[in-house]
């Protein structure tokens, strides 16, 4: 069966991806990251996610965006940044992290050592206790989903 996976012959269940990971003593992200993407304590997944499964239909899939341990607190919030608009954000306490989901729109992600774009359809999991900044800089309003994870 997993010959039959790695090869894209077989569409696996999600709920056999997890008891896989189980038996290996991994969670289900671990199991199905890349992780040569890690950065920092997060495991940054590719833009686009992973895709997993698939319906019957055309158009029917599930992808897992981003991932990261979690103990503590989790908060799901929608933001909506007008055209040229930004937001500074002040530092969390040691070990919040975050992942941005772009519903809409473009979204510049300002962090130390650079900034990143991120389009409609693209995920990014992030420290956020060291500085950051979102910014709109498309032309029209951006929607975000933050997750925000302690």
């Amino acid at each position: 069966m997993i010959g039959l996976i790695e090869t894209g012959e077989n569409n696996v269940s999600l709920a056999k991806l997890g008891d896989l990971a189980s038996a290996l003593n991994l969670t289900f992200s671990e199991l199905v990251e890349d992780r040569s993407a890690r950065e920092e304590p997060v495991a940054n997944l590719p833009k686009k996610g992973i895709p997993l499964w698939h319906g019957l239909r055309p158009g029917t899939k599930v992808e897992l965006l981003q991932s990261f341990p979690s103990s503590k607190l989790m908060e799901l919030w929608k933001w909506t940044i007008a055209p040229g608009d930004r937001y500074q954000g002040e530092p969390d306490p040691p070990g919040y992290q975050e992942i941005a989901y772009v519903v809409r729109g473009e979204l510049t992600l300002e962090r130390e050592g650079g900034s990143v774009v991120l389009k409609s359809g693209d995920s990014l999991a992030f420290p956020s206790y060291r500085p950051y900044a979102f910014m709109n800089s498309g032309k029209e309003r951006l929607t975000l989903i933050l997750i925000v994870v302690a």
